[in-house]
């Protein structure tokens, strides 16, 4: 609102001010205003120089204050359950599996994420680095599901022409996508059960 009318107002000082000069008004204005100008100015440098310096850090605190948000703590009310449930990795898996329902991309980015961590999951039950892991899943040694070796097979890079795919492209990348969370579910639930 402000920057609204600040065009505004200073076309309309612009105009009085001429209006004021044409008139021959600006004389009645000029040496009062001179003097309040006057005035004010030898007040300010009657005052000492300690009692500006304290008024502008007077002025400067409650600035500071405000801006790193000290005073306004104590007045945030408190985060819900699901603002605190959404830090670190269980958060980013929550909102990866919320985003996948709305689109295409989200479910292929859903799908990137769960490829890695198969293969970190792989990696950690056979003692292999990912690069023999995926020696291994080629050559077939590896018995795991096809739905779940395809998701693996699901390319880095998604090309434009990917991201509207066909109704059914998309059914098969929900099934891979299913089929890759219960054989993680099984793999992590075996890894627990192994180590209790």
């Amino acid at each position: 609102m402000k920057k609204r009318l600040l065009l505004p107002g200073l076309v309309a000082l612009l105009v009085g001010t001429v209006v004021l000069v044409i008139t021959g008004y600006m004389r009645l204005l000029a040496v009062p205003l001179f003097l309040v100008f006057s005035t004010l100015r030898l007040l300010f440098d009657s005052l000492p120089q300690r009692l500006l310096w304290f008024g502008m850090l007077a002025l400067a605190v409650p600035v500071i204050w405000r801006s790193l948000g000290l005073g306004a703590m104590t007045l945030l009310p408190q985060q819900g359950a699901a603002d605190q449930l959404a830090h670190g990795r269980v958060g980013e898996w929550l909102e990866l599996l919320q985003n996948a329902r709305e689109t295409t991309y989200q479910k292929w980015e859903l799908a990137q994420q769960l490829r890695q961590l198969v293969l970190q999951v792989l990696s950690e039950q056979e003692g292999l680095p990912s690069q023999q892991i995926w020696r291994r899943l080629d050559n077939g040694t590896l018995a795991i599901s096809p739905e779940v070796l395809l998701l693996l097979r699901v390319p880095r890079i998604i090309a434009p022409s990917q991201q509207h795919p066909s109704r059914a492209r998309e059914q098969v990348l929900e099934r891979q996508i299913a089929a890759t969370v219960e054989y993680l579910n099984d793999k992590l639930t075996s890894l627990a059960g192994a180590s209790e």
